[in-house]
């Protein structure tokens, strides 16, 4: 994930407490022909919510809005 986009990750404070998982694509033909062109890319398997680069502080907002299962963690592609 690019500096950029871990900020906002980091800055929002609905996701304080959250568990941030880093997959690299690059171990998984199935991601990375979905996402290559996308990456970063920040998901929330529990709730199906994908977030692809380039992505501001509104559209992680915007995202975040969406019911997920408690205790979720996030993950990101890189």
């Amino acid at each position: 994930m690019c500096d950029e986009a871990l900020d906002l990750v980091l800055a929002e404070p609905r996701l304080a407490g959250w568990a941030l998982d880093y997959v690299d694509i690059a171990d998984d033909e199935q991601l990375l022909a979905a996402y290559a062109e996308l990456i970063p890319v920040l998901s929330w398997p529990a709730g199906g919510q994908v977030l692809h680069w380039p992505f501001d502080a509104a559209a992680l907002r915007d995202c975040l809005r969406v019911p997920a299962a408690e205790g979720s963690s996030a993950a990101a592609e890189k």
